[in-house]
């Protein structure tokens, strides 16, 4: 079961993300429906756990337009299990996807 909050109209919870060197920052995730990548993460927390980065991405907004970003690879503590994932560099507050919420109970 996942256990979050909700603040400022979004439904947060917390992801322990881990980073290249081992580090570990344990960050409030808002659930983001309207995308099926897993994870996104502003440019100061990807930089601040040196995630690798794997590819660049593109995905269609809400109003039709196109962005591009940078994808990373990091590995996450999800429903107890060390789980390796991709990450969409994206300059907004973190949130989690579908992507990584596929398959839950």
């Amino acid at each position: 079961m996942i256990r979050g909050v909700v603040t400022q109209f979004k439904a947060r919870v917390p992801v322990q993300v881990r980073g290249s060197e081992g580090q570990r920052l344990t960050i409030q995730a808002a659930v983001d429906t309207g995308f099926n990548g897993m994870l996104a993460l502003p440019a100061e927390v990807i930089a601040s756990l040196g995630l690798p980065w794997e590819s660049e991405g593109s995905g269609v907004l809400a109003d039709g337009r196109i962005s591009y970003f940078d994808i990373y690879t990091a590995t996450v503590l999800w429903h107890g299990r060390i789980r390796t994932i991709t990450v969409s560099g994206l300059d907004m507050y973190p949130s989690i996807r579908m992507g990584l919420l596929d398959g839950d109970d």
